[in-house]
């Protein structure tokens, strides 16, 4: 529960205090943070033989992260919201540095704002507006639909998976790999995110997920019965080979992007609320998915459930291509004032018919 807090939170500041052409890159940083620390946890857990001195080792990120917290600035639209504007003006120019001139960006986001207000729409209307529906419809389903393609299931159980399909790399060890990997793909994504539009890298990362979840299920048919001992060993490469390319994609561009998404999809009054609404239906689909994990195994096989989690990513491929929305280079005020046109315009449209 606290995680899913934080993390709702993480996505939002992350996108209210970059520069709209930063803000993919920066939007990398909870992918690249979420690789070091599985690092982190992988290590320990190898080296050290206490899981009671492991746990107490995990607090130590926990709380740098905790210290750190409260020598950063406030993020400007949340100061605006509040009617806090020379606070908003300062953390501003304290975000972009002194020689930026952040006159234009500042009068962007009070504008916004003062327009809101005089609407005179209060913010559990703005929550159950049909602008705020659809884009919970668009990336919450978007992120429950994640759930249940399997990908967190290869973050719990990756030892038992790496056991079950028969690798011959030794279990503790190919998660260090995989995330080592995972890691140096996550800096990569930095720089790709900047100069990439986001839909058509979203697909391609979700199509080869998909791939490598059918791959890996595939090798564990071909490779059930009895095996050649001499040479089964040369292909137990391919179970790991399959892991590490879903966390691959997963880095470069495929959990960045809906992270991106979920935080800059909603009207900046409500998009904390409604980013942790996203958040709070993630992690019920996500711990439904990682729990029911056992019982797809034993009921469809261990081949049976990664094909259907394979066939799952193909759903979110279609979904995503009809339903993600291109932000790339834009601020989040205009972002929003891009859904409010598209609203209206449905709106006429219908009044016309």
């Amino acid at each position: 529960v606290v995680f899913g807090v934080f993390q709702a939170n993480g996505k939002v500041y992350n996108a209210e205090i970059a520069h709209p052409d930063m803000r993919g890159s920066l939007g990398t940083i909870m992918s690249n943070m979420f690789a070091l620390g599985s690092i982190y946890t992988y290590l320990t857990g190898y080296f050290v033989t206490s899981w009671r001195v492991v746990a107490w080792l995990q607090m130590l990120p926990a709380c740098l992260l905790g210290i750190s917290v409260l020598f950063i600035p406030d993020s400007p639209y949340w100061l605006v919201e509040r009617g806090r504007e020379e606070e908003a003006r300062r953390s501003l120019s304290k975000l972009r540095g002194r020689s930026y001139d952040i006159e234009e960006e500042f009068l962007e986001i009070v504008n916004k704002k003062r327009a809101k207000e005089e609407r005179g729409r209060s913010v559990s209307q703005t929550l159950f507006s049909r602008v705020s529906i659809v884009a919970f419809l668009r990336i919450g389903g978007l992120m429950m639909i994640t759930q249940w393609t399997g990908i967190n299931v290869i973050s719990s159980y990756m030892v038992n998976i790496f056991m079950e399909s028969g690798s011959s790399i030794h279990p503790e060890i190919a998660p260090i790999l995989v995330f080592t990997i995972r890691q140096l793909l996550a800096l990569a994504s930095t720089g790709l995110l900047r100069v990439s539009q986001r839909r058509p890298l979203f697909l391609i990362c979700a199509t080869m997920i998909g791939c490598s979840m059918a791959g890996l299920g595939t090798y564990s048919y071909l490779t059930q019965g009895p095996i050649d001992s001499n040479t089964a060993p040369s292909f137990g490469w391919v179970p790991v080979f399959c892991v590490v390319s879903v966390n691959a994609f997963m880095s470069i561009g495929f959990m960045s992007i809906i992270q991106l998404l979920s935080a800059e999809s909603f009207p900046t009054e409500i998009r904390s609320y409604a980013s942790g609404l996203c958040g709070a239906f993630t992690a019920v689909n996500m711990f439904a998915a990682t729990k029911l994990y056992p019982f797809f195994v034993e009921s469809l096989g261990f081949y049976g459930t990664f094909w259907m989690y394979g066939g799952v990513m193909l759903l979110e491929v279609i979904y995503g291509a009809l339903s993600i929305p291109e932000n790339a280079g834009q601020s989040l005020v205009k972002t929003e004032e891009k859904m409010d046109r598209q609203e209206e315009k449905k709106v006429d449209s219908k009044i016309k018919v």
